[in-house]
């Protein structure tokens, strides 16, 4: 599941100004959120998407799954491979433990022809008829584990390539990665899902980021943790008050924006500055706010 992280509000926050001639307010912006698309990661029919716009969703709740009946298939079949391929390597290391014990036969009787032919007591036929019995031995062995080592080879790959298979079978059902609101579904149950093919579009609405921006001379009332004011239109001559932390501070200054007004004259630099507002239900993506701080 691929997740975009994509900001939720466009509109441009004003800088330090008054609205309706309230000149409590030190910064002017909007509410953001952030928004996390899902998208699939596998091939096939939509087969249920019973969660729907507006719809609460939780960490891990299923949104939708896709067909994954031929990746199941194919699980079973390298399952079988498998099987028979286990069967080989259990079949070769029989033949490895009875070249061993003639090894080690031969080994006793090669030990034992080397000490009689320096006696004199035996012929060097018979040193080189037992000394290349072992060397046969010690060939037949080498070739046993070089095939042991292939099929152990094979047999690890077809358990990667399960593994993969698996993880389609996995992917195929596809979860929530965020608590949050569904903003926008983009499939219907029916229709192919590919790799990439966005899903839905989720934002956290528990939480709202006011995003404004501010002069040199307000920076230094401007703490990250800091708690501060926040003020949303209620009508249209009063505010509602709510409360507000300062997460984000721009390390480096830019332009103004053109529409931007001040109280004072237009400023040349100002610093964006992020403040996290708990939502009650009252906020809304885009809506305008303002903050004392």
């Amino acid at each position: 599941m691929r997740a975009y992280i994509v900001v939720a509000a466009i509109a441009v926050a004003a800088l330090t100004g008054c609205n309706g001639g309230n000149e409590k307010n030190d910064a002017y912006g909007n509410f953001e959120a952030v928004e996390v698309v899902v998208s699939s990661e596998v091939n096939g029919l939509i087969t249920s998407a019973s969660v729907v716009e507006g719809n609460e969703v939780g960490v891990g709740q299923v949104l939708c799954t896709i067909d994954s009946l031929q990746n199941r298939l194919r699980i079973d079949q390298m399952q079988g491979m498998k099987e028979a391929t286990q069967s080989k390597v259990g079949t070769i290391e029989a033949q490895i433990a009875v070249l061993q014990a003639q090894k080690q036969t031969a080994d006793k009787d090669y030990a034992r022809i080397s000490a009689m032919l320096k006696d004199g007591a035996a012929t060097q036929r018979d040193y080189d008829n037992v000394s290349g019995q072992l060397n046969v031995i010690n060939r037949q062995i080498a070739q046993a584990k070089s095939q042991l080592a292939g099929i152990q080879g094979e047999l690890k790959s077809l358990t990667s390539q399960e593994s993969q298979v698996a993880d389609l079978v996995t992917k195929s059902v596809v979860k929530s990665p965020i608590a949050g609101t569904i903003l926008d579904k983009y499939i219907e149950k029916g229709e192919l899902a590919v790799p990439g093919k966005q899903l839905y579009k989720i934002a956290d609405t528990k939480t709202l980021v006011l995003k404004v921006y501010v002069s040199g001379s307000l920076l230094p009332k401007v703490v990250v943790g800091k708690k501060v004011a926040v003020y949303i239109d209620k009508d249209k001559k009063s505010d509602e008050k709510l409360e507000g932390v300062v997460t984000w501070v721009s390390p480096q200054a830019e332009f103004t924006p053109k529409i931007i007004q001040t109280k004072e004259e237009r400023v040349d630099l100002v610093y964006a500055v992020k403040v996290n507002v708990p939502n009650d239900g009252r906020l809304k993506i885009g809506m305008p706010g303002s903050v004392v701080f």
